[in-house]
């Protein structure tokens, strides 16, 4: 248990951590000396754990606040994803979410022009994808021409996780890398004259409803 003027110790302190063991004991009527000793066994007790400098991000150029959530498909505690999100310096919390397997993220940007040009990025790289599908079923049957594209960055991407002695892929991962599993009736309906920019409209929709 935590003696109550240990709590007002601690009050003090998380207002500011720069408060000195005088102005802490002023303020609670003790000694100075006695408040250093509180201090060193509440950090030692680890309810004290680390001193943190709080910066003001405007005078960062980073004004913008944004909570991102994801998820992500790895073990339970594993934080394969977690933690190389953690160590990006533009991200200030990455908490897990066990309810939905994934993550929420807590970054700071520069500005909106810097959050527009990350959605402008992920429009342009993940959009172009249906539209270069659209032109490939043109040249090829939609189920061999994907089954190709899953094959060949499936056995670049086995190579590289044995490589960094991974773990063998599992049935789902083989299943999802099926024509069908995978964009296979993507394909197809592309083949069938739908539209690109309706296609990846209905997918996006799909995988948010599946989430």
């Amino acid at each position: 248990m935590i003696a109550a003027t240990d709590r007002h110790l601690l009050a003090i302190l998380q207002r500011d951590a720069r408060t000195s063991n005088t102005e802490s004991a002023r303020q609670l009527c003790m000694a100075p000396f006695t408040i250093w000793e509180r201090v060193r066994k509440l950090e030692t007790r680890q309810p004290i754990q680390r001193d943190k400098a709080r910066l003001t991000p405007r005078a960062l150029d980073l004004g913008l606040l944004a909570f991102i959530s994801g998820r992500a498909d790895e073990r339970l505690r594993s934080f394969s994803t977690g933690e190389p999100l953690a160590a990006r310096p533009e991200m200030q919390e990455v908490h897990p979410i066990a309810s939905e397997d994934g993550y929420l993220v807590q970054v700071r940007f520069a500005s909106t022009e810097a959050v527009l040009a990350s959605l402008l990025a992920v429009y342009l790289i993940w959009g172009s994808t249906y539209l270069a599908i659209h032109y490939a079923v043109q040249g090829a049957p939609p189920f061999v021409m994907l089954g190709g594209r899953f094959l060949i960055a499936g056995g670049v991407l086995c190579v590289v996780l044995r490589l960094r002695r991974a773990a063998w892929p599992t049935w789902r991962h083989w299943r999802l890398g099926t024509p069908i599993g995978g964009n296979g009736m993507v394909a197809w309906a592309e083949s069938q004259g739908v539209p690109s920019s309706l296609v990846a409209l209905v997918t996006l929709i799909a995988r948010d409803a599946h989430a």
